[in-house]
């Protein structure tokens, strides 16, 4: 009979333990966001991020070769709680530069660029950033994207980087990012299509003493994949393998990643 009675006042705290929990975590979550505002006040940048998006490092690779220090707080796949604070929008990455919320992988490295939030060691934003970055958004990602889905083994591998919560949810969410990435960008999004991207990336880009900004959003979104043999055949044959390297040593050379 006590055990009915403590089974029966279990299941009726669940929700009221539950509730608990959510406002306990909101708090924590409140603070953080306070806290990352009152930062970016000065040159650190708050980073919401999913670890393994294509888009998310995008941005993580400005950063780190230019040594701008930053928090990256990763997101929770399910309930995005760490966003809280965006309610209409729930699209990663999301940053916050000097005080002020900053959405979309490019706009964000835009504006880190373009020194209209700060100076962040950009040189500038100019057309052929715009350009190049379109290509990136809108094809290059794609096909990337249609690598990793291309089969299990590669979603495993690119997922085997990252945390024990990567490990598990690539795989599973790959068939929908996959029906999503083709809904999205239709002929774009195939694999056989990276190599031509890449290349009229590169084109677009040119080769610079320094690399400007859509240069570092493009090794951005190489850097998660590049362990996939498909990914390194396609930079080899743009003839980019060294330029890859170098920046890659850049990157973790002057890497300002703080603790969040």
């Amino acid at each position: 009979m006590m055990f009915r009675i403590l089974k029966v006042s279990a299941i009726g705290a669940a929700p009221f333990v539950g509730y608990a929990y959510g406002i306990k975590k909101a708090e924590e979550h409140y603070h953080e966001h306070q806290d990352l505002v009152k930062e970016s006040a000065g040159n650190v940048v708050g980073l919401f991020t999913f670890p393994a998006s294509l888009y998310s490092n995008k941005v993580i690779a400005y950063l780190d070769y230019h040594g701008t220090p930053y928090k990256n707080i990763p997101v929770d796949y399910f309930t995005k709680e760490q966003i809280y604070f965006s309610p209409e929008y729930k699209k990663l990455p999301i940053a916050i530069i000097k005080g002020d919320q900053v959405n979309d992988s490019a706009q964000i490295v835009k504006a880190l660029a373009s020194g209209k939030k700060g100076t962040f060691g950009g040189g500038g934003y100019s057309k052929t950033d715009e350009k190049a970055m379109l290509i990136i958004d809108e094809r290059v990602a794609p096909a990337l994207n249609m690598s990793i889905f291309s089969s299990f083994e590669s979603v495993n591998a690119v997922a085997g980087q990252y945390g024990i919560l990567e490990k598990i949810m690539l795989p599973m969410a790959s068939p929908l990012l996959k029906y999503k990435t083709r809904q999205n960008h239709g002929d774009a999004a195939d694999a056989q299509n990276l190599e031509s991207a890449l290349k009229d990336a590169f084109n677009t880009i040119g080769k610079n003493k320094t690399p400007i900004a859509s240069e570092l959003a493009l090794f951005g979104v190489l850097k998660p994949v590049y362990c996939l043999d498909q990914v390194q055949l396609a930079v080899a044959n743009c003839g980019r393998t060294p330029w890859f390297e170098d920046i890659r040593k850049q990157c973790e050379a002057n890497s300002k990643v703080l603790v969040a």
